[in-house]
């Protein structure tokens, strides 16, 4: 069904808290459907005169109101799940489960509140279609056939890991709290383990995806990844962690957005994209792995590529993302190589950094960025030059030896490729200057519903190098 998903939260003192949800049909309440109330435990509801009473002025009350109104007559409880079914017309139902504790003993509660009557642990049919109404956090599923295929990133041709077809491997678009279930199909002639850079696995360290937690998944098997991306945001990865695997690919972008109702410190962008850039060995996993167990070092990459791709630059290249004029776009972006860090910059346009590792930092403008190996953040990038092509680029820092790679960005009903002139890398390297690492914003998140905001500049000393560009 066509539908739009709101959260709210409401808190009274410290003995109960209620999550709501309120579901939007955009095409009024469908005629043929099913409300089924799933994993009744335990029964209970207020007296049949309150429950008449707000059935008879269902359409006259607001719904948080109702979500109120019919959990407070219940048993004492920690927990209260709603679901408001709101149609075309106006408010057409409400789901609930109460979690109650009683004498150490847990029980849960169940009730549907229609138009007609109330439910608890029934079945309504009008039809033969069924919509499950269940309360909880969401939860997105993926299914990943992992393969290997033939990658050219520079141009000479690699055995690559693609997943589902995809060098990288598809974005993973994901909300707080959700509940992630991936199911990876294994069917290379190899082991092979994804681990979830970032995500927190809070009682969960079992679907880590490292060596000493799991398992790799043997060939031709499958494995079913079960996690919550609890009280997260922010921009994360994915990647194998065993027999280099990562140096061909089985990588990709993990997102965790922020719930629509909790606000972030800068206005919604016109789109988010993700970046992910790495330095590349033509030689292969295979080669590369007894490489490092014959003791030797893998030396310098071949090159380095971008979401996979190297630009030419003589105006043939479709371009890895479009922006429309005088809008704000958020990037996120990756560092997905094996050895090297990298520096990122958008010819012509400035980095307005606003959040690194899932945490919000103080908004600054940068001409460029260092990501290192493993690292995400996001940056704010406003198309406010002349309409046409423009590179992005990404060139090694720290090596004797720059190389660099660039992607195309093009502006909507843009005319004119981009200029050869590319920005300049950061001059430092081996510095003695004091180091300053972009500010963060410490603050406990709101979807941990606290209001906490202290900002940190905080500055350390090295002997060899800086890491960071200094802001504009």
């Amino acid at each position: 069904m066509d539908v739009l998903e709101r959260e709210l939260f409401m808190k009274k003192g410290c003995s109960y808290l209620f999550q709501t949800k309120v579901v939007l049909c955009k095409s009024g309440w469908p005629e043929n459907i099913d409300l089924k109330v799933l994993e009744v435990e335990v029964i209970r509801s207020s007296s049949e005169e309150d429950v008449n009473e707000l059935i008879a002025n269902l359409d006259n009350v607001s719904p948080m109101s109702l979500a109120v109104m019919v959990a407070l007559p219940l048993v004492r409880f920690d927990l209260c799940q709603v679901v408001m079914i709101i149609g075309a017309g106006g408010l057409v139902g409400i789901w609930i489960k109460v979690t109650m504790k009683f004498q150490k003993v847990v029980m849960s509660c169940a009730i549907v509140v229609g138009k007609q009557r109330v439910f608890m642990g029934t079945t309504i049919k009008r039809g033969g279609s069924l919509l499950m109404v269940q309360g909880g956090d969401p939860t997105i599923s993926f299914e990943w056939k992992v393969t290997y295929g033939t990658i050219s990133p520079l141009g000479v041709p690699v055995k690559g890991i693609l997943i589902n077809g995809q060098f990288p491997g598809p974005n993973m678009n994901s909300t707080t709290n959700n509940n992630v279930i991936v199911n990876v199909f294994n069917n290379l002639d190899e082991p092979f383990l994804l681990t979830w850079s970032g995500v927190q696995h809070r009682k969960n360290p079992w679907q880590d995806g490292v060596l000493g937690t799991n398992c790799p998944i043997p060939p031709g098997t499958n494995y079913t990844y079960k996690f919550q991306v609890k009280d997260q945001i922010g921009s994360f990865m994915y990647y194998p962690v065993t027999a280099m695997h990562k140096a061909v690919g089985g990588f990709g972008g993990l997102r965790i957005n922020s719930r629509l109702l909790i606000p972030v410190p800068y206005a919604d962008p016109a789109d988010d994209y993700t970046i992910i850039a790495g330095d590349f060995f033509n030689k292969g996993h295979t080669t590369l792995k007894k490489i490092l167990e014959s003791g030797r070092n893998l030396g310098r990459c071949d090159g380095v590529h971008i979401n996979g791709k190297v630009a030419k630059g003589d105006g043939s290249d479709e371009p890895l993302f479009t922006m429309e004029a005088g809008k704000t776009y958020k990037y996120r972006i990756c560092n997905a190589g094996i050895k090297t860090s990298l520096n990122v910059r958008f010819q012509g346009h400035t980095m307005k950094l606003v959040e690194m590792e899932g945490s919000h930092t103080v908004q600054n403008d940068y001409e460029s960025l260092d990501v290192h190996v493993g690292q995400c953040f996001a940056v704010l990038v406003t198309a406010d030059q002349e309409p046409k092509d423009y590179f992005v680029v990404a060139s090694t820092r720290f090596t004797k030896r720059e190389v660099t790679a660039t992607g195309v960005i093009r502006y909507t009903n843009g005319k004119g490729a981009p200029s050869p002139k590319l920005p300049p890398p950061p001059v430092t390297f081996h510095s003695k200057k004091r180091v300053g690492s972009p500010p963060w914003t410490i603050s406990i998140d709101p979807a941990k519903r606290n209001s906490i905001d202290i900002n940190v500049n905080r500055a350390i000393s090295l002997p060899l190098f800086s890491p960071t560009t200094s802001p504009m």
